[in-house]
This record gives C-alpha cells, structure tokens and sequence, in this order.
C-alpha cells in the first residue's frame, strides 16, 4: 500500500543527524576570511544619539570594524527618497542619522573575525541618547479610524485580540504566580526535549546561558526557574539545580 502524504509517519530524512547531533546548519558553515557581524539596537523609542562610543569595542581582538551613522557610507539616490506619513510607506535608511524612530532599530554593526567576537564588541558599543516622549504617527485620517479588509500580507489577521492568560489559567485550575515570567517563555518558538529521559538519563547540566543583547543572564535564568521549579522533567531539574536548588 502505498504511503499517503498526510495521516501516516514519515521519517526525516535528517532526522538521525538531527538527534545525534551531526546536522550541519548555516552557522556551521565556515568560509576563508569569513567575517560576521551583530546588529546593535536602540533602546530607546524615539529620540536620538547625543554620543555612541566604540573605543572599547574596537579593541577587541579579532573585531574587524564598528559601522554607525558617523562613518558609514551613503547610498547614492538616498536624498530622493522622501519619507512616507505611515510606517508602510517610509523609506527607513538605517546608520544614516542619529535619529530614532522605535525601540530596537539597528544604530550599529559590530564586524567580527568570529561571531562570539562580533557579539562581544556589540554588547561594548556605549549609546547615550538625547530621548523624547514616544508619539505614535497615526495617517491623516486618524479621526475616522477603521478596521482594513486586508493587510500587505493576505495571511495577517486585519485585528487582533489580546485574551486574559491569568484568568484563563485560574478557571483552568491553574494560578500563575509570575505571569511576565509565562509570557516571556510563550515567545518561545522552538523547544528541544526528551519526555522520556532515555537521551538526556536524568544528567542535564546547565553549561552555559547565552542571552540576547540586553537582556541579564541571571534574570532569564530567575524566570526560567520559576517555571521550572514544580516539574521533575530532567531540564527543569538541570535549571533548579544551575542556582544549587536542586538535588
């Protein structure tokens, strides 16, 4: 009987080097006189930069330059582009001013011999910033607000709602002591797990935590184990005892 696409197993034609660990991806890739490079992002919303010092991080061995809006070069045609009134329709040229539109907008490029090289300079890059209020820009129209019939994207809900996690948690019987905690791990796209312990034989150690650019390690750790705290899954284990609260 022949195999029906959908219904019955299908194995991965990867999926032994997958768990094993012999999968090759992108990253693992490695080219003569590669160099990579890590974004650096605002942390503010609006405003602008009064200063970025890269003295620290151009010191660093291996770092290859740091590229900001004081040196990098300017595309040619850049003054013909006028920006538009709504955010679908401005022409955003990053490193090209000092000003900030929104939080997390690229400023800076750490350029690397090695991407742990490059992600070190990154987080060295200092910013002070001249800050303003965050005024959201709305269209001409924003008197009359109205729902749109589509979206740039035709798989992108035209509105959204934002449900009560707590209170659907409580009903459920469940109480969420730390809901930011919950919600934060619920970003979360991909989760790697043995339900059975047969890989892992109840020997998870915690080796290192790498976090992205501002956010602590020792507060991601906190809000994983708070989660953590009430399983006996080999992870959670692993995390609990990372603090020496576990056996």
């Amino acid at each position: 009987m022949a195999t029906k696409p959908i219904g019955d197993p299908i194995d991965r034609i990867d999926g032994k080097q997958k768990v094993t660990g012999q999968a090759r991806y992108s990253a693992d890739m490695h080219q003569p006189n590669m160099a990579y490079a890590v974004l650096v992002m605002s942390t503010i919303a609006n405003g602008s930069i009064s200063d970025i010092d890269t003295t620290a991080a151009s010191k660093l061995p291996g770092v290859l330059g740091i590229m900001t809006h004081k040196n990098t070069p300017k595309p040619a045609g850049i003054a013909n582009n006028t920006p538009g009134e709504t955010a679908l329709e401005r022409v955003l040229h990053l490193l090209d001013s000092p000003t900030i539109y929104y939080n997390n907008q690229p400023i800076a490029v750490a350029i690397a011999d090695t991407f742990e090289h490059a992600t070190e300079a990154a987080r060295l890059v200092k910013v002070t910033y001249a800050e303003k209020k965050p005024i959201p820009e709305l269209p001409a129209n924003k008197t009359t607000p109205f729902t749109p019939k589509r979206l740039p994207r035709p798989d992108d809900p035209v509105d959204t709602k934002r449900g009560d996690l707590a209170g659907a948690m409580a009903k459920a019987g469940v109480l969420v002591r730390r809901l930011q905690s919950f919600e934060t791990l619920a970003q979360v796209t991909t989760v790697v797990f043995d339900k059975t312990g047969t890989l892992t034989r109840d020997a998870m150690v915690l080796r290192q935590t790498t976090c992205r650019v501002g956010l602590d390690a020792a507060d991601a750790l906190q809000m994983a184990q708070s989660l953590a705290q009430h399983s006996l899954h080999p992870v959670s284990r692993a995390l609990m005892a990372a603090q020496g609260q576990g056996p």
